[in-house]
């Protein structure tokens, strides 16, 4: 997979990857959300599993994770509960969120988060999937950008620093680069309850 590839030259994936998701589980999730999702999105998260990207120099303050897995961000509750708060947002003031959202035709939907609370996003439209237009978003100022390209080509750039996205957290990718963090069941047991 194209953005898996670029990836994997930056950031080794994990020698013993903590996955929770089967095939099957993906299948199920792409009727539960009416659609498939990039293949190297999936495919990522087949190399990586749960666990998040942060900053070496800022490790606490500037990470960011996907939306997959059933550990550190599973795309069910997070990206319905996102999407809500997208909404309400949009709602009060639309030109903070000047797109459509998920469900809508060329709506939003989340595939990550970061610490500052931006929101990266594919914009759903057309029936390539993996086509997919790359929205960063940073709603409650207001702020965006685009990216024609693919989700973990946009990671793999971010990180690399051959783009640089204002929106993203001061301090990533940082000076000393991104590591990959495993997310175990011990920080699961340890992690207060919503």
């Amino acid at each position: 997979m194209f953005g898996l590839d670029e990836l994997t030259s930056v950031i080794s994936p994990p020698s013993r990857p903590r996955i929770t998701m089967a095939d099957s589980d993906w299948i199920q999730l792409f009727q539960q959300i009416g659609t498939r999702l990039p293949g190297d999105f999936v495919q990522t998260y087949k190399a990586y599993g749960d666990g998040y990207f942060y900053s070496k120099t800022h490790r606490m303050s500037a990470n960011l994770g996907l939306y997959a897995g059933a550990m550190c961000q599973p795309f069910f509750p997070h990206v319905p509960r996102r999407l809500s708060a997208l909404r309400i947002i949009k709602e009060k003031r639309p030109k903070c969120v000047p797109f459509p959202l998920y469900w809508e035709p060329g709506g939003l939907l989340p595939w990550a988060r970061a610490t500052n609370d931006t929101d990266l996003c594919w914009r759903v439209r057309g029936e390539l999937v993996d086509n997919w237009q790359v929205v960063v978003l940073r709603a409650g100022k207001g702020e965006f950008e685009t990216y024609e390209m693919s989700a973990i080509q946009f990671l793999a750039r971010a990180i690399k620093g051959t783009i640089a996205s204002n929106l993203l957290p001061k301090g990533f990718p940082g000076t000393e680069g991104v590591a990959f963090e495993v997310w175990l069941e011990e920080q699961e047991a340890a992690r207060p309850s919503t």
